[in-house]
């Protein structure tokens, strides 16, 4: 019997390996749409993942009708594009973009021509402004900041783009909200250089562990301008001696300020703490944390700052050897966790916890737990040392 009469004997056996592959081809394609992982066949130098968070109708407008303009734009560009599931009440999506840096700008580019209902050509005089808003880790922000805002001004003096960094994490996540305001062809050159800024990061922060920021009803970014309140900012935050004005070609003179403002959040309460927002911690007493009591503004809130005292003693402990133990907890709530430097005289050391109240909850809990495991290992070690001597 030859072997092309085995092969149609066993037809069932023909028709496993494939249906393994597509089981295997499926799981890879989710696992890539969902994880910030770099797929083991892309070879490409700069390859790059980037993300934008945009409102619903404006993920509308990039998929287009029957996913027809955004299978457009992945031919075009040779990238590729996801778009986070619409669910019911969520005003937010998030468009994820894969593939060199130069054609994942280049899809921004189109993106943004989608978003406007523009013709796919060269940006003119009549050319609409736009903004995009990238999530960018919020230890890769540093880098694409630059030393008093020095890259920030490089990008926009590159690209003609207008770039404005949200100064705060997002809800229940470590990314931040970099809003590029221009027309298409500025947009399409300033992803470009953000993303070679990202690349040329050392490989241990790239590598770091990201916690997505994900759309929800309980909480909005672009509705209620959590973490950008692009309309309100009023002062300085990068370099506040700068007080030279440029103008930006191709820009609406209604487009936001310039990144050199701080934003100015109306409903961050700026004052002390606010322990009752944290609800099941205002309750709380633990035995290593002192919280401070602070009051629980009238109007709703997203986000709220939290000040907790420790042991001078235990705040090395808390930090971790190279911030270990204080980047775990950072990327575990989301928060940002501000250490104040010591007070000569003073036993305890003050600690500034910016997040979501379940966010800073769980951080307080969090640090409390780390004194608590340590103060017993110590006590233990020392129990350990004394019976040794009595022995002796």
């Amino acid at each position: 019997m030859s072997d092309s009469d085995v092969a149609c004997d066993s037809p069932n056996t023909l028709k496993r390996k494939p249906d393994d592959d597509e089981k295997a081809l499926e799981a890879e394609i989710k696992r890539v749409a969902l994880d910030d992982v770099l797929p083991a066949a892309a070879r490409i130098s700069d390859y790059i993942h980037m993300r934008m968070l945009c409102l619903v109708k404006d993920a509308s407008m990039v998929v287009g009708h029957k996913g027809e303009r955004i299978s457009r734009i992945k031919l075009e560009t040779g990238t590729r594009i996801n778009v986070s599931e619409n669910i019911k009440n969520v005003p937010e999506r998030v468009i994820y973009l894969r593939g060199s840096c130069e054609n994942v700008a280049k899809a921004f580019g189109k993106i943004s021509r989608a978003i406007n209902d523009e013709d796919d050509r060269e940006s003119n005089d009549r050319s609409l402004p736009l903004t995009v808003n990238l999530l960018v880790p919020h230890h890769l922000m540093g880098y694409v900041i630059g030393k008093q805002g020095s890259r920030l001004r490089e990008i926009e003096d590159q690209s003609a783009a207008r770039l404005v960094a949200g100064p705060q994490q997002l809800p229940l996540s470590n990314d931040r909200v970099l809003c590029i305001t221009g027309v298409a062809d500025a947009i399409h050159i300033a992803t470009y250089y953000v993303g070679q800024t990202i690349l040329g990061c050392e490989p241990k922060y790239r590598a770091r562990k990201t916690i997505f920021y994900q759309p929800s009803a309980m909480h909005s970014v672009l509705v209620n301008n959590y973490g950008i309140a692009i309309q309100h900012q009023q002062h300085h935050q990068y370099h506040p001696g700068e007080k030279a004005k440029r103008s930006r070609s191709r820009m609406s003179p209604a487009l936001p300020p310039t990144p050199n403002e701080v934003v100015f959040h109306p409903y961050l309460p700026l004052a002390a703490s606010v322990q009752g927002s944290l609800g099941v911690a205002s309750n709380l007493a633990l035995p290593h944390v002192r919280i401070v009591e602070g009051i629980n503004p009238q109007t709703r809130i997203t986000s709220v700052v939290q000040e907790i005292f420790i042991e001078e003693l235990m705040v090395g402990n808390v930090i971790g050897k190279g911030g270990k133990n204080i980047t775990q907890i950072k990327e575990s709530t989301g928060c940002s966790i501000q250490i104040a430097d010591p007070v000569p005289g003073k036993n305890e050391r003050k600690l500034t916890i910016i997040g979501t109240p379940i966010g800073n909850q769980t951080a307080v809990m969090m640090i409390n737990n780390k004194i608590d495991i340590d103060k017993r290992n110590q006590h233990n070690r020392h129990n350990q040392q004394h019976n040794g001597h009595m022995k002796i």
